[in-house]
């Protein structure tokens, strides 16, 4: 019985040893598992992620559940949520392996993305991190504080996979697919769709209230004095949410070529807060796999290329979501569409 108190008490000194010996892996001393956490994720305002090639993008949060990306574009929720649970729920799992400390070190100076998170708006970070590659059984990634020596296996309790691929560093794969939003229809000045090849087909509608709007032929610039306005608004209805379907992955000279090109039409809407959102459509040459329903199409009878706003990449766009919008003006004033 004696004996077997000796041996107990051995197995606690060296337990011991070994947790003190795994604390002082890190320069600054101790470490806890929640070292790469924050447990508050409402109180993070702006989140800096970077990696080795040159990539960046800033998210800042603009109220509980809306987030921007470089304060230009909407944030995608889905990816946003999933980023702030990360930072909530990763833990340590161990040190990385005495043996592997080399090989992994060299690795993170060459692929490592570089995490910043604020909190309550402060100008200095709350947490500053490196994220790695996955472990090798892709069970955890591997992650190191800003000035510490030595890295650490992290992973989600529960969850099997790593995380390196939810802290991407591409505005574009950040941004959600909005084009025009809006809650209620105050918040809308004006829209407008404009037809450079059949002008005449141009109009503006103008929001005064919920209930009071005007029509004016962009062609001559007349108000319209008799118009449907309960087919008015039922149309207005249709720029409530509108959405691009993908970024449109072109090269240089067929990028170039279609802005070059007149665009089939032109939609616009100007917020009250004064943000402006214009839409440029082109028609869109039909893919390889494009059924021809029986003959040649010269066109994607589906899809379009979309210019919007100042934006360097193009975007791809459904007939679908934009042709309850494409109407004429005579469509407002009895006349055929």
């Amino acid at each position: 019985m004696k004996k077997n108190l000796i041996y107990l008490a051995i197995l606690l000194i060296l337990a011991g040893l070994a947790y003190f010996l795994y604390s002082k892996n890190r320069k600054g001393g101790s470490f806890s598992t929640k070292d790469f956490a924050i447990q508050d994720t409402s109180s993070i305002t702006k989140i800096f992620l970077a990696d080795k090639k040159g990539n960046k993008v800033t998210l800042y949060r603009k109220s509980i559940s809306q987030w921007t990306v470089n304060n230009e574009n909407v944030a995608r929720p889905d990816a946003i949520n999933m980023l702030l649970k990360t930072i909530h729920l990763v833990e340590i799992k161990s040190p990385i392996p005495k043996k592997a400390h080399n090989t992994i070190v060299k690795d993170m100076a060459a692929r490592a993305i570089k995490v910043e998170v604020y909190t309550h708006d402060n100008e200095e970070p709350e947490l500053v991190y490196y994220v790695g590659g996955a472990t090798h059984d892709d069970d955890g990634s591997y992650m190191i504080k800003d000035g510490d020596e030595t890295p650490f296996i992290c992973y989600i309790p529960g969850f099997h996979g790593y995380l390196t691929t939810r802290y991407f560093t591409t505005a574009k794969d950040w941004r959600d697919a909005e084009i025009f939003r809006y809650s209620a229809i105050g918040e809308v000045k004006s829209v407008s769709v404009e037809y450079p090849k059949k002008p005449e087909l141009s109009f503006r509608i103008d929001i005064l209230t919920n209930n009071s709007f005007e029509l004016i032929a962009l062609k001559t610039g007349q108000k319209i004095s008799r118009f449907d306005t309960l087919l008015l608004k039922d149309y207005l209805s249709g720029w409530r949410n509108v959405n691009f379907e993908a970024f449109d992955y072109l090269n240089a000279k067929e990028k170039d070529s279609v802005i070059r090109s007149i665009p089939e039409t032109i939609y616009r809407m100007t917020k009250k807060n004064g943000r402006k959102i214009e839409l440029k459509a082109f028609l869109k040459r039909p893919g390889q796999n494009m059924p021809d329903y029986g003959k040649e199409l010269m066109y994607d009878a589906d899809r379009m290329h979309g210019k919007l706003n100042n934006e360097p990449d193009l975007v791809l766009i459904q007939y679908f979501m934009f042709d309850k919008l494409t109407l004429p003006i005579n469509y407002f004033i009895g006349g055929q569409q």
